[in-house]
């Protein structure tokens, strides 16, 4: 039988989103395939709410490794935990969400097992024992399919935020079972001693939440603080059109669309943006679009999850102060806004 494997990171008792897409795409897979869709979850103390959270998005099996030597995450005893596993269990797949941890990961495994490896991929299609697998060469302008030489196990990490999260609900005879780490596993040589949160305002836009975008109805650098303003209260980070880098009232940096980066926030905020299609393909499948703009029959009104026809800068005011008030009320009330 066919078994695909995901690898689940966690924090703060949540599933992290790149686990979540590479458990998803994992249980596709498997459904499609009709074999098995197995969850990997390495720590320590793991709640139970967690391996609820993971079955909801439809694994057959859960392989649990509780070790107080995994408390924290540590390149050794990890990369050693799971190797063992892999070993063992001998999966056809192992698929890794885009993270710091899969980076780290994914080629030490590849190395520790002599086994393949493709990073980035945004198309999985197994064919005859052998997985074909589609990613970025320069992207967005060119993908290239690449597969593995031999058979045997692939592992592959996700790009970021091209695989649907869903979750499928829990598999008919779900199983929860725990194992046992190596008898000689070691922690790690490294310590971390203190954990930096990155400012939302400064993260890369591909990597950010929240996104609050402005184009040409910004009319000038003022109107773009504006955006700076709202995009620090909602904890999100400021996107661009290309006429707005054109019009040097951003950095080429910040431009989305498809001369500029594609993105995919939980939270796509359009402000004074008309919805050109050059725009438009580098942020569609962003989960929940909010747009301003005066024109009712402007073009991003389409896909807008929620449109607000009006002048940018009689609005955003009002959802700064409205914002504020709200982070306010949750902070006096001891809950995070």
């Amino acid at each position: 039988m066919i078994d695909i494997w995901a690898y689940v990171e966690m924090a703060a008792g949540k599933v992290l989103r790149p686990s979540q897409e590479a458990l998803s795409e994992a249980v596709r897979q498997g459904r499609q395939l009709r074999g098995r869709t197995t969850a990997l979850v390495l720590g320590h103390g793991i709640p139970k709410e967690v391996l609820e959270a993971v079955g909801r998005y439809g694994p057959d099996r859960i392989l649990l490794l509780d070790d107080e030597l995994l408390s924290e995450y540590g390149t050794e005893p990890y990369a050693a935990c799971i190797e063992t596993l892999l070993q063992e269990h001998k999966p056809d797949a192992f698929l890794l969400g885009s993270s710091v941890v899969s980076r780290d990961l994914a080629p030490r495994l590849s190395a520790r097992l002599k086994s393949s490896l493709v990073t980035e991929a945004t198309f999985l299609n197994p064919q005859g024992g052998r997985w074909m697998v589609t990613r970025s060469a320069y992207r967005p302008h060119a993908s290239m399919i690449v597969a593995p030489v031999d058979t045997g196990l692939q592992i592959i990490t996700l790009a970021p935020k091209v695989m649907d999260a869903e979750e499928a609900g829990p598999a008919d005879g779900l199983s929860i079972q725990a194992l046992e780490g190596p008898q000689n596993l070691k922690g790690s040589h490294v310590r971390m001693e203190e954990e930096i949160r990155e400012i939302p305002s400064q993260l890369d836009i591909t990597d950010a939440e929240v996104i609050v975008a402005g184009g040409k109805g910004m009319q000038n650098e003022e109107g773009f603080a504006l955006l700076d303003e709202l995009a620090e209260v909602v904890g999100g980070t400021v996107g661009a059109t290309r006429m707005a880098v054109d019009m040097k009232w951003r950095s080429r940096e910040s431009m989305v669309g498809v001369t500029g980066k594609m993105v995919s926030p939980e939270v796509y905020i359009a402000c004074g943006i008309s919805g050109a299609i050059q725009h438009v393909m580098g942020m569609r499948s962003s989960q929940t679009i909010l747009a301003v703009n005066t024109d009712p029959n402007a073009p991003i009104f389409r896909i807008a999850t929620l449109g607000i026809v009006g002048d940018v800068r009689e609005v955003l005011p009002v959802m700064i102060g409205s914002f504020r008030e709200m982070k306010a009320k949750a902070g006096a009330q001891g809950v995070k806004a």
